[in-house]
């Protein structure tokens, strides 16, 4: 703990607008008057972002405010370690806000390390815990500690309205980015020679927002994912792999913190399904007591359990091979309102239901005509299945009508 109260140092004025007066504390201290920091403030220090690090000790020392530094994460109960130590301000990352699971009654200012990871999700979770908190962002802090962007979450931030990530902001005076420029234009944001990497669109308030990697597609955004997952019970974090399917293409794997441990796949995919394209569903869940970290804080990747074959291949997408299963499909697409139904998908696993399952017995009459009774659909509920079901159905009336035309010839020569 470093106690600089005793000297605190003021911000340095620039003389002409835009223009740095210099090089000290104070022209380092950009969240100072937004935050508005002061000697009695107790800052957290838990980032180990090099620039954020620097922005969290200038900020601190100008207002001479108590500077504490948070210990190693494994083994430690960070929560407890910020109510013990009184924090009325800290400057984290996201995945340390959602190792946060203790209530924090002083805790007025959290300053994020933004770099597009920060969601609606951790809002309203830092708000459970500490509900006076407010959320300051910082995009893209050099090593000088001053951000690119920056954004304050509004008091009224509802995440049930808001977008799924929290925007990066505006920039700070002086520091324009040159694009985008554009209201609506989605590019690679980028500030004079710095290139980010990341895709930006700028809204009509001129606010930024982050869309994902340069090459992504914005409406695949694993964030969707994401949300959809921490939108289930007790579900507090969630981490998103890329693994190989059987056939050699990239599919999500998810992993969950806190969730049902005995989650039936079956039914979590019948919870994504109408929520989410299929590429954005994961093809293997893993729900897990806590997620691994490092100790600084950070995911431990290294540490999380890989999928086997089995996993991999249980929830593939496999489309339909037949006519009579592509037939099938669109009736089950059609009835449930769904798109990208696979042969191994399940019709009341898809939220299909009995008054459902009669309509789709009338559409198969109708184009098959074959009579399915409804303990055999619900028996063999998959697109596979039914189709199976219809063939055998199709082969017993053929059998009869050729067994009917050899009676009617013998009774005929009598």
């Amino acid at each position: 703990m470093i106690d600089v109260a005793d000297q605190p140092a003021e911000p340095e004025v620039s003389t002409t607008a835009g223009t740095p007066a210099g090089d000290g504390i104070g022209e380092h201290a950009w969240a100072l008057h937004r935050i508005g920091l002061t000697a009695a403030d107790r800052v957290a220090v838990l980032t180990h972002h090099a620039g954020h690090l620097v922005s969290a000790i200038a900020n601190t020392v100008a207002a001479g405010a108590t500077l504490q530094f948070a210990p190693p994460f494994p083994g430690t109960d960070i929560g407890a370690w910020l109510r013990d130590s009184a924090a009325t301000v800290a400057f984290l990352s996201p995945p340390q806000l959602r190792a946060l699971d203790t209530s924090l009654p002083d805790l007025r200012y959290a300053v994020l390390d933004h770099h597009g990871e920060l969601t609606a999700h951790d809002v309203r979770a830092l708000r459970r815990y500490a509900p006076g908190c407010r959320v300051l962002a910082g995009y893209g802090t050099d090593h000088r500690g001053r951000p690119l962007t920056t954004y304050q979450v509004p008091e009224d931030h509802d995440p049930a309205t808001a977008a799924l990530r929290v925007p990066l902001g505006h920039e700070l005076p002086g520091r324009p980015a040159d694009q985008p420029n554009t209201v609506g234009e989605v590019v690679e944001l980028r500030f004079g020679s710095r290139r980010t990497g990341h895709l930006a669109r700028r809204w009509t308030d001129g606010t930024l927002e982050y869309l994902g990697h340069l090459g992504a597609n914005p409406a695949d955004d694993p964030v969707q994912t994401q949300h959809a997952l921490r939108d289930l019970p007790h579900v507090t974090d969630v981490i998103l792999t890329e693994h190989p399917d059987s056939d050699g293409n990239p599919r999500l794997v998810a992993y969950l913190a806190g969730g049902d441990p005995d989650q039936d796949p079956a039914a979590l995919r019948q919870y994504l399904v109408p929520r989410l394209p299929d590429p954005l569903i994961p093809i293997h869940a893993f729900v897990l007591d806590g997620l691994p970290r490092t100790p600084l804080g950070d995911y431990d990747l290294a540490a999380l359990p890989e999928p086997d074959e089995d996993d991999l291949a249980a929830n593939v997408y496999v489309a339909p091979r037949t006519p009579v299963e592509r037939q099938l499909t669109e009736i089950f697409e059609e009835l449930l309102g769904l798109d990208r139904i696979g042969v191994h998908d399940s019709f009341f696993e898809l939220n299909g239901f009995s008054l459902l399952a009669t309509q789709m017995t009338a559409r198969v009459r109708d184009t098959f005509g074959v009579e399915l009774p409804l303990r055999e659909v619900f028996g063999s509920p998959t697109v596979e299945g039914v189709a199976r079901l219809i063939l055998w159905k199709q082969t017993e009336q053929s059998d009869s009508a050729a067994l009917e035309a050899l009676l009617s010839e013998i009774e005929a020569e009598d």
